[in-house]
């Protein structure tokens, strides 16, 4: 009997040390054909399909639900038909994989000593797990909840591999307890007048905010960073992540080479995100590799939160709705203490904010992405600064005109008749 293919957990993301198998395609001794979809794995952040890469008959070395190591042996393809699968039972753990410890859980069993064999009858090691070895509060807070669930009262649920992923993740920055956050409100008044005439996502800061934080990133490089024990790693490349949940879980999908992108290619990228999530089609590099995290929940109508970072960087921007009444939005940066300090982070949101307001249509900068060139044109023209009605616009009106004024602030500015009446 000949061997044609044989199938390990790829490594598909740096952060993975494992994926569970959410389904098998085939029973073992059936023959496949090259092409067949043959399983699929959960890792993280992305579902991984494993293709045949012949035909042959195959045989299976895991079970639907198993947690299998990274380069842990999955199946085998052969020329002819194989024995069947040995029984759920009596299948051997090396060929599903070892026990598997997350980064923060062998970070604390090194520092403290802990022989690895106390977790041996354990698929996956979380930090709670070895705090509950320890003793320590998490890990007796941890096994008090569980002993005292009562199934009479409540149902349990299983949690999801990437759910189990996330959580240990996410634990290990917001574990250090240095987590702090700054925010500010974004006056948006004329700002969506400026912009819709531009994006083809209306009433959207999101492409605006990407593009500029971008570009504070490189002016701030500890917010494009993280902490890494006895030093700070620095990204040499920005790749902003935003955050999307549109119906099949939360994924951060990365904008690779962010600071290098129009505002225009930017935009492009993210319905092409879109498209690509309501599709199931976002590939691997899609969803890793993000320096930087942006989550927008201004369609859900929240008008304050303050994200979690993740793992691996320093910091996050939350964007929340926009106050119907006041014309206004808040922005929350939360960062890491570890890397940097509160006046940095309040430099760069207040920054951030400025940049962002100068894109109405009387404060547009000149250096303003190209997709902009005709609302800067359109800038130069004699406006009322109020109501920003064009000098052409007052004349369609049969209007008398614009007449210059001189502002409380010194600055020399156009007003249509209707709001100089008014301001009176």
């Amino acid at each position: 009997m000949k061997l044609l293919q044989e199938v390990y957990v790829p490594q598909v993301n740096a952060n993975d040390r494992s994926a569970q198998i959410i389904s098998l395609n085939f029973a073992s001794g059936d023959q496949v054909k090259k092409g067949d979809l043959l399983l699929a794995l959960e890792y993280s952040k992305t579902v991984f399909s494993v293709e045949a890469e012949t035909d042959g008959y195959i045989k299976y070395f895991c079970r639907p639900e198993d947690e299998v190591a990274v380069n842990g042996l999955l199946l085998k393809i052969y020329d002819q038909v194989c024995e069947p699968e040995v029984s759920s039972g009596s299948l051997p753990k090396t060929e599903v994989g070892a026990t598997i410890f997350s980064k923060a859980a062998l970070e604390l069993i090194k520092a403290k000593g802990i022989d690895k064999a106390r977790f041996a009858n354990k698929g996956f090691v979380s930090r709670d797990d070895v705090l509950g070895i320890l003793g320590g509060e998490k890990g007796v807070e941890k096994k008090a909840n569980s002993s005292s669930v009562d199934s009479n009262l409540v149902e349990t649920k299983k949690i999801s591999h990437s759910k189990k992923l996330e959580i240990d993740y996410l634990s290990q920055v917001q574990s250090a307890n240095m987590n702090s956050a700054v925010s500010i409100y974004l006056d948006v008044e004329h700002l969506f007048k400026s912009i819709n005439q531009t994006l083809t996502l209306k009433n959207s800061l999101l492409p605006l905010i990407i593009f500029e934080v971008s570009r504070l990133l490189l002016k701030y490089p500890e917010f494009n960073a993280y902490f890494a024990g006895e030093a700070i790693a620095y990204y040499k490349r920005v790749n902003v992540g935003i955050a999307l949940d549109l119906g099949d879980g939360l994924k951060v999908v990365k904008i690779k080479d962010t600071a290098d992108k129009s505002i225009g290619e930017i935009e492009a990228q993210l319905l092409e995100a879109g498209e690509k999530y309501i599709d199931k089609k976002l590939s691997v590099d899609d969803l890793t590799g993000s320096t930087f995290t942006i989550t927008d929940l201004s369609a859900e109508d929240i008008t304050s939160f303050v994200p979690l970072i993740n793992q691996n960087q320093s910091a996050i921007l939350g964007v929340a709705a926009v106050d119907p009444r006041l014309q206004r939005v808040l922005l929350t940066l939360a960062f890491d203490h570890r890397v940097t300090a509160g006046k940095k982070a309040s430099s760069f949101i207040r920054e951030l904010k400025e940049r962002i307001k100068s894109y109405t249509l009387k404060n547009l900068p000149e250096d303003a992405d190209d997709k902009f060139s005709e609302i800067k044109s359109e800038k130069k023209q004699a406006k009322c600064y109020l109501c920003l009605k064009s000098l052409k616009e007052d004349q369609s009106l049969k209007g008398p005109g614009l007449i210059k004024v001189i502002t409380h602030d010194g600055r020399e500015e156009f007003i249509c008749r209707s709001c100089l009446e008014g301001w009176r």
